[in-house]
């Protein structure tokens, strides 16, 4: 059971999931101990039973995820997956309860008996709660339309180089849409191979990748089995984009050479010049994938 599913979603029925995607944990349980709070001092003092229903919805709504893996809150560059795996895509209910919430606290705020400026007040609340959810939604509706564009291009990068799915490879996925473990996925469920190894390779994470000592590349199964490793760009389509694949796949194969050389040499004289190429190998690979992203953007 994971408790902490429902301290993460709570607050997301309120504030925006992106805001409080870096919150730390004992802030979003302290944020909803208050919702809680705040609801049952509402249901007290006012007995209404559309209330009561929708703080039951609310409730009752984020129940479910509580027995399920552990989720996390979709940040501002959350993309497609991330939203998949956040805890948004499973509280309708419970949003529907506290729309019902709000609707009542809003009708009683309405209410002709009431002061002019909280009618006024309530007004101006309920138009900026619509907002932030119109734009919310807005966001989200881009998110999904971009990553079920990108998947679909994925695929078909994919096809157009199926002669490199063969049984053994490593794939090297430069900006393919998801996880090495969704792609994966893909491949397994498209095409008939059942040993195949995949990385997916993001522009984030290219300062460790270039980098001789730290670089993932630095694997001696690599090394001594390059052929068996190849590089797929995904360049949004860009006319120069196959050239940059055959340019990567080139330059892999010196480092590869050149991390053999390493792991077989003897003395730090050998291995000196052996690093400069390398160096020299990574920065050029560098340039590849950064006239990918720079097509992409």
């Amino acid at each position: 059971m994971s408790l902490s599913n429902f301290v993460k979603s709570l607050p997301t029925l309120i504030i925006p999931e992106r805001l409080l995607a870096q919150t730390d944990i004992s802030v979003l349980i302290i944020i909803s101990v208050i919702v809680l709070i705040i609801l049952c001092a509402i249901n007290m003092k006012l007995k209404d039973s559309t209330l009561r229903i929708g703080t039951a919805l609310t409730v009752s709504g984020l129940l479910p995820i509580l027995f399920t893996h552990e989720y996390s809150l979709a940040g501002n560059n959350a993309g497609a997956l991330n939203l998949i795996g956040s805890p948004s895509n499973r509280v309708y209910l419970a949003c529907a309860g506290i729309s019902l919430v709000f609707a009542v606290i809003a009708e009683k705020a309405l209410n002709n008996d009431r002061p002019v400026s909280l009618r006024i007040a309530s007004v101006i609340v309920l138009t900026s709660l619509l907002y932030v959810n119109y734009h919310e939604a807005g966001l989200k509706n881009k998110i999904w339309s971009a990553g079920t564009t990108n998947a679909r291009y994925s695929m078909f990068l994919l096809d157009k180089y199926s002669a490199m799915l063969t049984e053994g490879s490593v794939l090297l996925l430069f900006n393919f849409e998801g996880s090495s473990g969704f792609v994966n996925g893909m491949i397994h469920s498209a095409y008939d191979v059942n040993k195949i190894e995949i990385h997916s390779i993001f522009y984030r994470n290219i300062d460790k990748l270039i980098d001789v000592d730290l670089s993932p590349l630095k694997n001696p199964a690599y090394a001594y089995n390059a052929a068996t490793v190849k590089l797929i760009l995904n360049c949004s389509g860009a006319p120069y984009e196959q050239f940059l694949t055959q340019y990567g796949n080139l330059t892999l194969k010196d480092i590869f050479s050149d991390y053999r050389l390493l792991f077989e040499a003897k003395t730090a004289a050998e291995e000196i010049p052996i690093r400069e190429r390398l160096n020299n190998s990574m920065l050029k690979f560098r340039g590849v994938l950064d006239k990918c992203e720079l097509a992409g953007a």
